[in-house]
């Protein structure tokens, strides 16, 4: 049986390789000199980087919570529909067989119209020093977080970390993560002997936020990667690393591709979405014997069946009509954290703690900037778009890069196919628990990690 099993894999190996060098590199498809939003701006070649504290104006908050007041309250309640067949599954989630579960739903709304302080989320957001510069015609909104020279004056390199968010999150979810990063000592329990303080970019990625949205079609992820790489320049950073999740994590392996001046030092990530080679089929199947491995690929029925047809139906929705869909999330609060929640409920480790008030600071950040719409564009940008992005995904990755493992992820590879994108892969962990969303479900975790990943970085330097 060992030989028979060693004999597919090696056969797989064989058709894998073959492939490989039949297949042509894709050439990424952006555009370095255009102006994606308002032509005034572009023309007055303002490179300034102005404060920017968040303060929205009371219209806005008022007509946000006279919609929350004569909102329709979910009345499904919670019952066998709750559960649909699986009742250990989803017992306790917020989520069931049949989506949402309405109980969870209003019990958020109505701490959202009753409780929620958005001017405490302004206050909070206000201390990481929010600021805006112009790129290409857009105003780009980002924190930029230094770590205390004087505490850590004994420290004479550190790197600066450039953390980008995906959908449907935003600069909230860096909000735990930072102090981690910038003072290590004071916020990070049993602190890893190797962490070092970091400075930490935070920016709201075109369309999201308080950032601006482009105006025309063409703004793929990939071509997101050259607005932060000329944000990182006017910032005059000229040595980085990136690290992201979900498309934080996309345009990060994108960037690599696109620095040519050599600024990304590495990139560290959280989602890491390659489709595994298919020699790592019966690789896992036959001769892996770790459980949480084999669990990445099988049973191929769930894997591949099951979960997809739970995951992809937003995807899909989002890469072909986006409008469509931003139209009803653009109406009221409700359709906007109906559609997110659902996300965080099903992306989620179901022992996570993110609060009521994080959950309702990321759908402001939605609901006062209008945003909803520009932001599903994201997928039909880079999915069916001009640049057809997507066609990255498995491009090798040569810059050094560090990948964390978190076991609620909703596309996890098999340890023994990473290799086949990222051809420097110095470091790897896998975490005990968390999900997608990993800044704000394990942000302890994740950020030692990331300390973990810049200590293999200094050594490369040594």
């Amino acid at each position: 049986m060992a030989r028979f099993a060693a004999f597919v894999a090696l056969g797989g190996i064989i058709i894998a390789v073959a492939l490989k060098v039949l297949r042509k590199p894709y050439l990424i498809k952006v555009k370095w000199d255009e102006c994606w939003g308002d032509e005034a701006k572009c023309a007055s070649g303002d490179e300034t980087v102005r404060p920017f504290p968040i303060s929205v104006g009371d219209d806005a908050l008022e007509r946000i919570y006279a919609q929350l007041k004569v909102r329709t309250r979910a009345t499904q309640p919670d019952s066998a529909f709750s559960w649909g067949n699986d009742r250990k599954k989803y017992e306790n989630r917020c989520v069931g067989e049949y989506g949402l579960r309405h109980s969870y739903f209003n019990d958020i709304m109505s701490y959202w119209e009753n409780e929620y302080d958005w001017k405490a989320a302004e206050r909070e957001m206000n201390t990481f020093h929010p600021s805006v510069s112009t790129i290409d015609g857009l105003d780009i909104m980002f924190y930029k977080v230094e770590y205390d020279r004087k505490k850590y004056s004994d420290i004479d390199e550190t790197d600066t970390i450039l953390f980008l968010h995906g959908w449907p999150g935003s600069v909230v979810e860096a909000h735990k993560l930072i102090p981690l990063l910038t003072d290590p000592a004071a916020n990070l329990d049993n602190t890893v002997q190797i962490a070092r303080p970091h400075d930490v970019i935070v920016p709201a990625l075109p369309g999201y936020g308080f950032s601006d949205a482009a105006v025309k079609p063409g703004m793929s992820y990939c071509q997101m990667g050259v607005v932060m790489i000329k944000l990182m320049e006017r910032l005059e950073i000229d040595s980085y690393i990136v690290q992201g999740g979900d498309w934080g994590s996309l345009i990060a392996q994108c960037m690599t591709h696109l620095d040519e001046n050599d600024a990304i030092k590495g990139i560290h990530v959280n989602f890491s979405p390659i489709t595994p080679p298919l020699w790592s089929f019966p690789y896992v199947a036959l001769l892996e014997s770790d459980a949480d491995e084999k669990a990445k690929l099988f049973p191929l029925s769930q894997k591949f069946g099951v979960d997809l047809v739970e995951t992809m139906p937003y995807f899909l929705q989002q890469a072909t009509a986006p409008d469509t869909l931003g139209a009803t999330l653009s109406s009221g609060p409700s359709p906007l954290a109906a559609w997110v929640l659902d996300k965080f409920c099903r992306w989620t480790d179901a022992a996570s703690n993110i609060s009521k008030d994080e959950l309702i600071t990321n759908l402001m950040l939605y609901a006062v900037t209008g945003k909803a719409t520009s932001a599903a564009r994201l997928y039909k940008e880079s999915y069916w778009g001009t640049q057809e992005c997507f066609h990255h995904l498995n491009e090798p990755i040569v810059a050094p890069t560090g990948i964390s493992d978190f076991p609620h992820e909703m596309h996890r590879p098999p340890t023994i196919a990473l290799g086949s994108k990222y051809k420097n892969l110095i470091y790897f962990a896998k975490a005990g628990r968390g999900g997608h969303f990993a800044a704000m479900e394990a942000p302890e975790i994740l950020a030692s990690h990331i300390h973990e990943f810049c200590a293999e970085l200094k050594k490369l330097k040594e």
